[in-house]
């Protein structure tokens, strides 16, 4: 029997060697060389400019994504309004005229008729064309506020790219002036919570990296085990005379083929196992049971039936219960597999989106931290100029 699933893998995937792969990790970029030469209001401006940016974008993105789905349905009602305009035109000019009616004998009451019939197509062809015309300015006017959102979501990412950067610049300058006893409480405070929010961040920007890496992974291990069983199916059914075509040697190529593809899945699972180590916990109890069932039975059924039939081993009682042991297991474990691959490619989304919280929790963390330094700033500032307004800095 045929074989389908629903989790698809990419057209392109390098087998890893377990012995060898690079760990999947969070690089952080290297921080920008520190600039000196800024103030403590020119540094919080440019943090400022970027944050503004940052925080008009999680407004943008899903205004556009709405947009598009909107545009995206409106199309298909252009398309429904323009074949049925085509449909009531053509039946309007396919219809006999006035005059080669007028030429028939004793057809002047169906000439009457198709004067009434073709004034009625005729009214419909005007409500459908007016209602695709209307249809079509709709569409328009939501295309060039699409082209605008995008625009303004590339301005406003080109401006939001510089934001940690930013950032960091703003804590280095803040560092190098003094605070007054009043303010280190309350700083020191906001400082811890968004030391706690930075962690935050950086934990679920590491969890998407690896559940990338998960889904990835266990799809290519999907695709290759289904490749494996659909040979074996094949060779055990109706087509099995064209899949072996060269007799017990072809035979013997098509169980090996499996076995081979067997093989590849079992890498690609060792991978997903290595990356989830971390994960097992976030795992519901059913799609538990799949990934310790996997664990446990492997993926290579395939290629201990290569070699119980190709072996050596004399064909017994015994070696074909194996057999038929290991195909029991290996469909087990392409149900175990399936429902797995599903559930890591349906919580990467959701990773996503948690994403998306902590970095607004972050930003939002850092807004107070960075009032509260402006704040404490202005008021040491205060303090060390004179009542004529001469600053004091240049004395202490």
């Amino acid at each position: 029997m045929p074989r389908t699933s629903t989790p698809s893998p990419p057209p392109q995937f390098t087998p890893i060697d377990p012995l060898h792969s690079v760990p999947s990790t969070h690089h952080e970029h290297e921080e920008p060389a520190p600039r000196y030469d800024l103030t403590v209001s020119q540094a919080f401006r440019q943090w400022k400019t970027a944050d503004e940016a940052s925080a008009k974008l999680f407004e943008l993105q899903p205004a556009l994504h709405d947009l598009q789905n909107r545009l995206q349905v409106s199309h298909k009602e252009l398309r429904v309004l323009k074949d049925t305009s085509a449909a009531l035109f053509g039946m309007i000019h396919s219809r006999p005229s006035k005059s080669k009616l007028s030429f028939i004998p004793g057809k002047k009451k169906k000439e009457e008729r198709n004067h009434e019939q073709t004034d009625a197509l005729q009214a419909s062809f005007d409500m459908a064309h007016q209602a695709e015309m209307k249809k079509s300015q709709e569409v328009e006017q939501m295309e060039l506020q699409a082209s605008d959102l995008l625009k303004n979501i590339e301005e406003f990412t080109s401006t939001a790219a510089v934001l940690d950067e930013a950032w960091t610049q703003l804590h280095r300058t803040i560092n190098a002036t003094p605070r007054t006893q009043l303010d280190r409480e309350a700083i020191g405070t906001a400082e811890d919570a968004v030391m706690n929010g930075e962690a935050e961040f950086d934990i679920v920007t590491r969890t998407i990296a690896d559940m990338t890496r998960a889904r990835q992974t266990i799809q290519h291990a999907h695709h290759y085990f289904q490749n494996a069983l659909r040979i074996y199916d094949a060779i055990r059914g109706p087509a099995n005379k064209s899949v072996g075509s060269f007799g017990e040697m072809g035979r013997m190529h098509d169980y090996r083929a499996s076995a081979t593809l067997s093989e590849k899945a079992q890498v690609c699972l060792d991978e997903y196992f290595r990356v989830m180590e971390s994960y097992v916990g976030t795992l519901p109890d059913e799609r538990l049971a799949d990934h310790d069932a996997l664990k446990g039975s492997g993926l290579q059924q395939m290629l201990q039936i290569y070699k119980l039939l190709f072996g050596g081993h004399v064909m017994t009682t015994g070696t074909r219960e194996s057999v038929l042991l290991m195909v029991e297991m290996q469909d087990k474990a392409f149900v175990h597999l399936t429902a797995l691959a599903v559930w890591v490619q349906n919580r990467l989304p959701v990773v996503e989106e948690a994403k998306k919280g902590a970095e607004i929790r972050r930003n939002e963390q850092r807004r107070r931290l960075a009032n509260l330094w402006l704040q404490s700033h202005r008021r040491r500032e205060s303090l060390l100029s004179l009542p004529d307004g001469i600053s004091l800095r240049s004395t202490i």
